[in-house]
C-alpha cells in the first residue's frame, strides 16, 4: 500500500521539488543538477535506495540547496527511514523556512516520526484540533480495548 501510495506521487513529486527551488532558471545548471535530477527519477519510479543515492550526491555538490534536500528526505521517508527524513527536510527547512512547500514537508516528517510538537514548531497549521481530537481519541481506544473483560479473558 505505502510503495503505491508513493509511486503515485512521482510527477506531483516533480512539481513540488522543482517550485521548492530545486531546479535553476533556464541556463546555468547548479551545481549536482545532474543528480538531482536522477534522484526524481529514481523517486517516480520507487527506486528508493537509488533516489537515496543520487540525492545524497546531489547535496554533497551543493549542501546550500534547500531543494536537494527536501528531495533527499522525501525519498528517506519512501525508504521507511524516518529519522534521516526528519533531519533532511529539517536542513531543507533551515535553508529556506519561507517556503510554504518545504515547510509543509517539514512538518509531516516531523509529524510521521511521533514529534507533533516540533511540527507544530514549524508549521502551525500542521497542529489543528481534529489531529488533536483523533488522536485522543485513538489512545482512549486503545486503553479500553486493553481493559476490556475479552482481552483480559484472551490473554489468560
Amino acid at each position: 500500500m505505502r510503495s503505491r501510495l508513493f509511486a503515485r506521487l512521482g510527477f506531483l513529486l516533480f512539481a513540488i521539488i522543482t517550485m521548492a527551488g530545486g531546479m535553476s532558471a533556464l541556463g546555468a545548471e547548479k551545481p549536482g543538477q545532474t543528480d538531482y535530477l536522477a534522484g526524481l527519477d529514481a523517486l517516480s519510479n520507487s527506486k528508493w535506495a537509488d533516489a537515496i543515492k543520487s540525492l545524497g550526491a546531489a547535496v554533497d555538490a551543493n549542501d546550500e540547496e534547500a531543494g536537494y534536500h527536501l528531495a533527499l528526505g522525501i525519498a528517506h521517508l519512501a525508504n521507511g527511514d524516518t529519522k534521516q527524513a526528519v533531519a533532511e527536510t529539517t536542513r531543507a527547512y533551515r535553508l529556506d523556512g519561507k517556503d510554504q512547500t518545504i515547510r509543509r514537508w517539514a512538518a509531516g516528517a516531523q509529524r510521521y516520526a511521533g514529534d507533533a510538537m516540533a511540527a507544530a514548531a514549524i508549521d502551525s497549521t500542521s497542529d489543528y484540533d481534529g489531529v488533536q481530537k483523533a488522536c485522543e481519541e485513538y489512545s482512549q481506544a486503545l486503553r479500553f480495548n486493553a481493559n476490556s473483560p475479552k482481552t483480559v479473558a484472551d490473554k489468560k
